[in-house]
């Protein structure tokens, strides 16, 4: 509540990021939340664990419950999967690039990244408790499809995709096409972002969004023939 009064701090935060892709904005606004949030200690961020001949990998988090005091072990990503087929089956949601699949990146995280501080305790500074997953993004399901997954929080993000021309019932909605720094939280105001018409079809999967009236009515992925 205090930061969407005065969002200053937050935003001065992201202001010292250097890299444009979306993957380390996102760490950027989890290592704030961890920072500021009352319930959690922030110990560690970003943390490479090495041995005298390699980087054997990268915690990227570990806090402190304040309430528990245990120390838990967070591993964090951030990802867009469009469903086809039985949706409550993980290989069934790629990325928009079909060289990625829910199910791969779930267990990369549950059985490698998160077991990197159980296997070499002596690399890390502190004695973990637990070890946890955070995996944020949107789901976009197939057209016509009402079904929604199981595995998934119930007020997960989620849009849609289509072919193109996209579907629509409603003729006064326009779709435009996303850059991808966008791709993460709704457009309240279109007129503080760039997009892009989408007037024809798209060489490569393009993520946009529905407006009309200037407000973002939908999230959708349309895809090439």
């Amino acid at each position: 509540a205090r930061l969407d009064e005065n969002p200053a701090e937050l935003e001065a935060a992201l202001e010292k990021i250097k890299s444009h892709r979306l993957g380390h904005y996102f760490e950027a606004l989890m290592t704030f939340w961890l920072r500021t949030t009352p319930s959690h200690e922030l110990l560690l961020s970003q943390f490479p664990l090495r041995n005298q001949h390699r980087t054997l990998g990268e915690i990227d988090y570990l806090v402190r419950d304040l309430n528990t005091g245990k120390i838990i072990h967070i591993e964090v990503a951030v990802k867009f999967y469009l469903g086809k087929g039985e949706l409550n089956n993980m290989a069934n949601w790629h990325g928009p690039g079909l060289q990625d699949r829910l199910d791969k990146k779930f267990n990369h995280l549950s059985n490698h990244q998160t077991q990197l501080s159980r296997q070499h305790p002596e690399l890390v500074p502190y004695a973990v408790d637990e070890y946890a997953c955070i995996v944020k993004g949107r789901l976009f399901y197939p057209p016509n499809i009402e079904a929604e997954t199981t595995f998934t929080h119930p007020h997960h993000l989620h849009g849609r995709w289509h072919s193109y021309p996209p579907d629509s019932a409603e003729h006064s909605i326009s779709y435009s096409q996303l850059q991808k720094k966008d791709w993460l939280a709704p457009l309240e105001d279109m007129d503080k972002h760039q997009t892009k018409p989408l007037t024809a079809m798209p060489p490569e999967p393009a993520c946009c969004i529905g407006h009309a009236v200037g407000k973002e009515q939908s999230r959708v992925f349309i895809l090439p023939e």
